[in-house]
């Protein structure tokens, strides 16, 4: 019955019913993002050996994938794109021959390049971003990874075989973490000059060891510092908390100026994102029942 079929089973069913009215072009969208890793790699090979032995009339087929690995083992040509507006960034082309394995130098050779074109887009866009706000410091250098995030990676990176430096497509596979994660991640140890990118590699700083060397009182003290130095919209909060006689602002405040120049969605992200922050790091403190930023014992 069909209430009986597994996720595996669904998956098969609906490329089926995609391939039997024969079209000539297939969209697919994470198409095996929700499956376990067996039964993803089966599904894969069973689509390939369709796609190769040109069993079907399909003249094409565009996936999206946020897996640099799937995209590199299945695809022909891999288009990278960025988002507000959406849009082609990047393109490579993967001449790989099939069957292509994961394990070879060249695989490897293309994930890091991939990675690469990633980073360098991340930083392009950021820039772009930047020369449209001038009016208004408070949008630049946002973070969207927490605290906890940020001392994961970094205190991975200051252990063997690391020592201070790694590659972000290696890191994305032993920590089991999102690739997009690990971008904003390192985006994130930049901007607070914890970390450099390049080519794809992350380095830790001398302020990103001893973030990652401390403990946790001594880390908070040396996020506070890097935070409020480096992320105008954390040193503006407490400007304002700091100039008002309660010591007290609502988000509304803060929400609305941000408003002027990111979207809402984008707002309110960028501040409950600082919130996550600015209590790690003890330079204000946040009610969410009352939407309410103070001065008034920071937690």
């Amino acid at each position: 019955m069909p209430r009986e079929l597994s996720g595996g089973m669904k998956q098969r069913v609906g490329f089926a019913r995609a391939l039997v009215v024969n079209p000539k072009v297939i969209l697919m969208d994470e198409p095996f993002s929700a499956l376990d890793i067996l039964t993803s790699n089966s599904l894969k090979n069973d689509f390939l050996d369709l796609w190769v032995a040109k069993k079907t009339g399909l003249k094409a087929v565009i996936i999206v994938t946020h897996s640099i690995e799937e995209a590199v083992m299945m695809a022909d040509r891999v288009l990278i794109l960025a988002s507000n507006p959406g849009r082609v960034v990047s393109e490579l082309k993967i001449n790989l021959a099939r069957p292509r394995y994961s394990q070879t130098e060249e695989f490897h050779s293309l994930v890091d390049k991939i990675y690469s074109k990633m980073s360098e887009a991340g930083k392009q866009i950021f820039k772009d971003k930047i020369n449209k706000i001038k009016e208004s410091e408070i949008t630049r250098h946002l973070i969207y990874s927490s605290p906890n995030q940020l001392a994961a990676i970094a205190e991975a990176l200051i252990m063997p075989p690391y020592n201070d430096s790694g590659n972000l497509a290696d890191l994305v596979k032993i920590l089991h973490i999102k690739t997009f994660d690990v971008i904003h991640i390192s985006e994130a140890l930049s901007i607070l000059n914890f970390a450099t990118v390049d080519d794809g590699n992350i380095k830790l700083t001398k302020s990103g060891k001893q973030f990652a060397e401390a403990e946790l009182n001594e880390r908070k003290i040396i996020f506070a510092k890097y935070l409020l130095k480096n992320v105008p919209l954390a040193s503006y909060i407490v400007k304002v908390l700091n100039e008002r006689p309660d010591n007290k602002a609502p988000r509304l405040r803060f929400q609305t100026h941000l408003e002027d120049q990111l979207s809402y969605n984008q707002a309110k992200i960028a501040l409950n994102s600082i919130i996550v922050a600015g209590r790690y790091a003890e330079i204000f403190s946040y009610d969410d029942n009352k939407q309410l930023f103070s001065l008034d014992n920071p937690t």
